[in-house]
């Protein structure tokens, strides 16, 4: 026969076995720094868009300088330097090229960071710091649905602009005589007028990106 010790004891381990075979509480269901890793890993997913999307405007903007010196500037070898300049943009378009599958991956990594925040919210206990934080996953998403937006149509611009830079560097493929160069010097400024405005919307959205993102990066 047990004695009172070892009934007690044994009691208490029926019971500690009850209660890891049963439902676990709210407050031991926390994802631990799965929220963090997760984050990090968003932000990292974040800083390749951004770059891919900076790569891609510089070598734009690398094309259109090198236009703009054939068009503007006298040349002793006007072959040599259009062929520097179809270089550059069959590299321009390889960029572009790179941002959109950057764009999706990021959103997938914000999907599953958002997923993991809102399964931590909903296991806390206490009601008013609940609603707290399914307001903050709120503005944050909403936060991140901007920054989504401004990228993508900061992507899809450089698809276009790159378009006309092309039909004019078109233009000079069979003529690149200096009265060809010349007749494109009105055009070039209408496109560099369009090409400032596009930079500048990109740069606006690559700094607000890196803003949304900083908090979220591994130290």
């Amino acid at each position: 026969m047990l004695g009172s010790r070892s009934v007690r004891a044994a009691l208490l381990a029926a019971t500690a076995l009850a209660i890891l075979a049963g439902p676990r509480p709210a407050w031991s269901q926390v994802a631990g720094t799965e929220g963090i890793k997760q984050g990090e890993r968003f932000a990292n997913a974040g800083g390749q868009t951004v770059r891919a999307l900076v790569e891609a405007e510089g070598q734009i903007q690398a094309t259109l300088d090198a236009y703009n010196a054939l068009v503007t500037k006298p040349t002793t070898d006007a072959k040599g330097d259009y062929r520097k300049l179809l270089k550059k943009l069959g590299d321009a378009k390889e960029k572009i090229a790179a941002v959109r599958p950057k764009l999706d991956g990021m959103n997938v990594e914000g999907e599953a960071y958002f997923k993991v925040w809102g399964s931590q919210v909903a296991n806390i206990g206490d009601a008013g710091l609940k609603t707290r934080g399914e307001e903050r996953i709120a503005s944050t998403r909403k936060e991140y649905d901007g920054i989504l937006a401004t990228l993508r149509e900061a992507s899809a611009a450089l698809q276009p602009f790159l378009k006309d830079l092309t039909d004019q560097i078109n233009f000079l493929g069979s003529d690149l005589r200096p009265e060809a160069l010349a007749s494109l010097k009105g055009d070039a400024e209408k496109l560099n007028a369009k090409g400032k405005t596009l930079f500048e919307h990109t740069d606006t959205a690559v700094a607000n990106s890196n803003t949304f993102f900083a908090p979220l990066r591994a130290k």
